[in-house]
């Protein structure tokens, strides 16, 4: 069970409802994430924080309806709908909105590419409009850190992170810049963060600040995490004298 004590209350994440959880915590997997979409559109929400004075322009211009289907679209139907304004054909958005989907698209990628070289530094193979089902398992794991860290960075109501494996499939160089992104974070929004790793244990004690960390010593065995609802932990999971557990500034009292 993860609990968060906040001014001696503590709080039994698996008993949050879905909005609530949505708002605390922040958690990605691989498999939460839509295959086909261009990595763009899962940074959607955290490049709209970044380019806000470009969301309020709109918002200005065209309204509340327009602005958010446009911010809220993939760049494939946004791509599409500039080619039908450029070509007078119909679309939902009105001709004088082009010059800002067009700047929109245009700012969304430039701040993504920026952000990508913090996972993947100058890969040129890793881009904007790259869909993530074509990244290997590895290249996943560090899209999906990333995007983690950039959610919980950007919304101001998360209370912790958790990272679930973060280094697997990783070769020490890329353990070496993951653990510096997480160090990152530590200094940027200083968020109770839980790490659950079989990997690189010893380097994440050394990279990372006020690490407290609790071996599971007992034979192994299986255990369901029950929790509502069904979008954050809920599988089975073994555990056994490898699995160790992180904690980051967070605080487990022994009456709990």
């Amino acid at each position: 069970m993860i609990f968060l004590i906040e001014d001696g209350i503590a709080t039994n994440v698996h008993e949050l409802n879905k909005e609530e959880w949505q708002k605390s915590v922040t958690f990605f997997r691989e498999g939460d994430l839509q295959a086909t979409a261009r990595l763009i559109d899962l940074f959607n929400d955290v490049l709209k924080n970044y380019l806000q004075p470009l969301f309020n322009q709109m918002l200005n211009n065209f309204g509340a309806q327009l602005t958010n289907l446009a911010w809220k679209g993939s760049d494939n139907l946004i791509e599409k709908e500039i080619a039908s304004l450029q070509n007078q054909k119909k679309s939902p958005f009105p001709y004088k909105m082009a010059s800002l989907l067009i700047q929109m698209r245009q700012r969304r990628k430039e701040v993504l590419s920026t952000i990508l070289k913090k996972g993947f530094e100058d890969d040129g193979r890793i881009h904007p409009e790259r869909v993530f089902c074509t990244l290997s398992a590895g290249e996943q794991r560090r899209l999906v850190n990333l995007l983690t860290i950039e959610q919980a960075c950007s919304n101001k109501k998360t209370r912790l992170v958790i990272f679930d494996e973060p280094l697997a499939h990783l070769d020490e160089r890329n353990v070496l810049c993951q653990l510096k992104l997480l160090a990152e974070l530590q200094l940027q929004r200083e968020l109770p963060i839980l790490i659950i790793s079989h990997h690189h244990i010893e380097e994440i004690c050394n990279i990372l600040e006020n690490v407290k960390y609790q071996i599971n010593n007992e034979p192994t065995r299986s255990m369901r995490l029950n929790g509502k609802p069904p979008s954050y932990p809920d599988h089975h999971a073994t555990c056994d004298l490898r699995i160790l557990t992180i904690y980051l500034h967070f605080c487990i009292e022994d009456n709990l």
